[in-house]
């Protein structure tokens, strides 16, 4: 095949068309023109143009993917969907995410420190909560055990599980000043299991409250 023009695109700078044979088209950024040294009157076989196509879509791809890093941290779980749900296919995907990671733009290990600190900060939850959270985000089981591990000690779980349970208390006392105390019991160990702690820590924070 020849090509036979190669035209810029009004407004939409800097794109162009490369025209084949004078009735095939195809779309292609000044990255991909300029890395192939595409020049009028060129002739490029089938296979040839195939791994262009293939450069242009991962190009775009790239791109897509670093605005939408740009807005915050992301995990490559979530970087695949959102290129995924572009339209982008399955190949392209994995190769942008990959290159990427090699990088530095996408650090699961550092999104999951990220992730795990700042749901510490604004709601207390719990161990069990996180890890399934982050295994809901594509982070390897690995990973996640290691950041917990790291970030939570025993006694941080039972001072995160005793200050969630002193704002659920203040909520319980102002709305049911008559309810006995085991009932208020069962009521808040149930809250901390909801919020990830785990049984044995839900119990004793529970226990530690209700008795001062």
């Amino acid at each position: 095949m020849t090509i036979t023009k190669i035209q810029k695109q009004r407004g939409r700078s800097p794109r162009y068309i490369l025209y084949l044979d004078g009735l095939e088209k195809l779309e292609l950024s000044d990255w991909i023109i300029a890395k192939y040294g595409l020049r009028t009157g060129d002739e490029i076989s089938r296979s040839e143009l195939e791994t262009i196509k293939n450069a242009e879509m991962e190009y775009r791809a790239k791109n897509i993917a670093i605005n939408f890093l740009s807005y915050r941290p992301r995990c490559s779980y979530e970087v695949m969907n959102h290129l995924l749900k572009k339209g982008f296919s399955s190949e392209v995907s994995e190769n942008v995410v990959k290159h990427l990671g090699s990088i530095g733009m996408i650090d699961d290990e550092k999104f999951a420190y990220k992730f795990v600190q700042d749901r510490i900060r604004r709601k207390q939850v719990g161990t069990l909560m996180l890890r399934n959270q982050l295994l809901n985000k594509g982070i390897a089981s690995d990973i996640v055990d290691n950041v917990i591990s790291e970030l939570f000690t025993y006694e941080d779980q039972y001072s995160l599980a005793v200050k969630a349970l002193n704002r659920r208390l203040k909520l319980l006392r102002k709305s049911r000043k008559e309810v006995e105390k085991e009932k208020i019991r069962n009521t808040l160990v149930g809250f901390l299991l909801r919020r990830g702690f785990t049984y044995d820590i839900a119990v004793k924070a529970v226990n530690n409250i209700l008795e001062n």
